[in-house]
Formats: structure tokens, sequence, C-alpha cells
């Protein structure tokens, strides 16, 4: 039987067919990636058009907890039916269809889901070097790749306005996996 891999990822906000696009795009990377191996449940082939942010999540949240993976697009954070999204799979112990698109089980990532943390602290305010207006946004990582006991973490600060990436820093940092010590 395939594992299911569940799509996250902003959508509200967005135009509606650039969303769409991007979905797919993924989706079809994904079944690229791995054949039959895997089912993508992707909420754009269950979600209509204008349906209210309620009834739709209802609809992903229902999908999401009989999959095996989840998979979110990049600026995830931003969206909150996303963050949703991902704390019922991590509640649930899902493993992760990470950035290269490896499926990455729970027990195999240290027991936790790669996630941002996504809180006040990381709001700040910047002046962006693309378009030069000044617009308050959020830090979050748009690469983490581990490597035995390390996380190599690159973040990111994405601009209001244009959405262009405006800073973005990487640092390094250890991690203690399963029952180990550092």
């Amino acid at each position: 039987m395939p594992k299911k891999v569940f799509i996250s990822g902003p959508v509200s906000g967005r135009v509606y067919e650039e969303a769409k696009a991007e979905f797919d795009s993924v989706a079809y990377e994904i079944k690229k990636k791995h054949g039959d191996a895997v089912e993508v449940v992707n909420p754009f082939d269950f979600c209509r058009k204008g349906e209210p942010w309620e009834q739709a999540m209802r609809k992903c949240i229902a999908r999401l907890t009989k999959c095996d993976y989840i998979h979110c697009l990049p600026y995830f954070y931003k969206s909150e039916g996303a963050r949703l999204e991902m704390t019922i799979a991590e509640k649930l112990k899902m493993g992760v269809c990470n950035e290269i698109l490896e499926l990455v089980d729970y027990q195999k990532n240290g027991g936790e889901i790669l996630k941002p943390e996504n809180t006040a602290s990381n709001k700040q305010v910047r002046k962006c070097i693309h378009c030069g207006r000044i617009g308050e946004g959020y830090w979050g990582p748009v690469n983490i790749i581990t490597i035995g006991n390390v996380e190599n973490i690159e973040y990111a600060f994405e601009c209001p306005f244009c959405h262009e990436i405006t800073y973005s820093l990487k640092y390094n940092r250890f991690v203690k996996k399963n029952n180990e010590s550092l």
C-alpha cells in the first residue's frame, strides 16, 4: 500500500491559480521521485475555489489525519492553516517529506518534526533591499539539512510587499537524536 503524503502551505490571500500551480508542481515532483510508492494528497484536489477557510480546513484536517507524511511548502509558517496542519502532524508523529522530497519517518527524525519557531520573537521590521520599502515580517527556515547530529539551517526574511528574500543567514547546530547524548 502506498504511503500518503499531504501537501501543506499557504493558500489564503494568494492568487488561486498561482497557489494551485505551486501545489500541483510539488505533487508532480513527489510523484515523479517516488512513483507508485506514494499517494499525494493535494488540498486543491478536494477544496473548491472560494470555499470558506473553516470548511476547507475541516476537509484538510480530515485528509491529513489519514496520511503518513506531511510536506510543507516554503513559507508555510506564514499561514495559520498550514501551521495548524504542521502541529497536528507533529502530535500524530507523522513523518516529513523534506525539502529535497525524501520521506523521513518520525523516529528517524529524532521524534521531532522540523518546524520554525513561529513566535512573535521572529517578527522584525526590515528595509527591503529589492523594493526599498520598510515592513514587518518573519524570519523562517527555508532549508534544513541534517547530517548526523548537525543541522545545517538557512533562515530567510521575506519582504511583505514584493515577497523577495531580503536577508538570509546560515548556521549549524547540534541536535540530540532519540536518546543519544551529545
